[in-house]
């Protein structure tokens, strides 16, 4: 992946970026499912996510984007 600060890009962009780098990977890696999480750590290894209000950003937006659903869950509010 190229080296993109998404922070500083509207969240359209942020979204096209992310959706060509799941592309990406699922045809690399010929797998069927990337999750949030490895996205996370991806993205915060390449400094493309440098605060934890930012990486908590992407987090939530990661997840819309992977599974479709719009409503976000952390996982401590999910073990409520």
């Amino acid at each position: 992946m190229p080296k993109i600060n998404l922070t500083n890009k509207p969240t359209s962009e942020q979204i096209r970026i992310i959706n060509d780098y799941i592309a990406r990977r699922k045809q690399h890696k010929a797998q069927s499912e990337v999750t949030v999480e490895h996205l996370v750590s991806r993205f915060k290894h390449n400094r493309l996510i440098n605060d934890k209000a930012k990486a908590a950003h992407f987090r939530k937006l990661l997840h819309i984007i992977t599974t479709g659903e719009t409503q976000y869950f952390t996982n401590q509010q999910r073990r409520q």
